[in-house]
Order: structure tokens, then sequence, then C-alpha cells
């Protein structure tokens, strides 16, 4: 198909009649039109591709978790609120020495190490090392950081029901 303009059209070239230039006109529009919407979907394309990997994003720096409590807990209260939190979440948990705790947690063909270290106002969250995470430099996989969140949260909730009034 040959595409091109009235203007461009030798005399021998040019149509004969009106219903001949309209004819022509038109198919010149739709080309254009084709062209301009071929031009907008390539566009359209490369920026739905751009967002898709933006939101797709699978790491995130790591997160770890400094809570100060406004409650003085014992020991006892802190060791058994996160080891129980932990085995409830999943995590294995193994007192090392008094006032740490070293969890792991084995999901699929994934896994995360953590210690966490505590007293009687506060705890901590560490990361120590994960297997199959994308970790990298203060990057790692965000599955990672939601087992910390939800491991976090379960440690508060049973604090919070240990009180004595």
């Amino acid at each position: 198909m040959r595409i091109f303009t009235i203007n461009s059209l030798s005399h021998a070239e040019k149509p004969n009649s009106v219903l001949g230039a309209i004819f022509a006109s038109n198919q010149l529009e739709i080309i254009d039109y084709f062209r301009d919407a071929m031009k907008n979907s390539r566009l359209f394309a490369t920026l739905l591709c751009a967002f898709a990997l933006a939101g797709c994003a699978r790491t995130e720096p790591v997160k770890n978790i400094n809570q100060t409590l406004n409650t003085h807990y014992s020991d006892s209260q802190l060791q058994t609120a996160i080891l129980d939190a932990g085995r409830a979440r999943q995590w294995v948990m193994q007192p090392q020495q008094p006032g740490v705790i070293n969890g792991r947690i084995i999901q699929r063909n994934h896994s995360a190490d953590i210690r966490i270290t505590y007293g009687a106002n506060h705890y901590s969250i560490n990361y120590v090392g994960s297997n199959n995470l994308m970790a990298a430099p203060g990057e790692i996989h965000r599955n990672y950081n939601r087992w910390v969140n939800n491991l976090d949260k379960d440690i508060q909730l049973r604090l919070a029901s240990s009180k004595t009034p």
C-alpha cells in the first residue's frame, strides 16, 4: 500500500474527481490516526511495564525493631511473651542466655534468623541472616519484614495480656 499526500502526487497521479480526492484524503486521515495510535500504544505499554515493575519490587530495607515498653516486666514475663509469640508464628525460638533469644523461621525454601534481646522495659528484634530471601546489604525480601512485624505485634499483645493490675 502506498502512503502519499495529494500535494506530493504528480499531475498524472492526482485524482480525477472530487470524490477521488475525498477518498484519498480520508485514507490519509485514517493512516495518520493509526500511526498516532501505534505511537500512543507503545508509550502506554512502556509506562505499564514501568509501573508494574515498580509495584512488584520484592526487596525492602531490613527492618530491625526496637520497642520501649511503658510498663516494667520481669525477665520471665518478657521471655514467656517472646517465646509464645514466636512459636505461635512458627518461629523456632531458643533462649541463649538471660536476655537473649535466637529465632529462626522456615517458610518453604526460605529461612530467616533473628536475635531478640530484652530487658525490663524494652526489647529488640535484629536481623542475623537469611537463606533465599534476596538479601543484599541492607535489603531483604519484603516477606521478612512482614514476618518480623507480625512477631512484634504478637509480642506486644502477649505482654499487654500479661499485665497484672
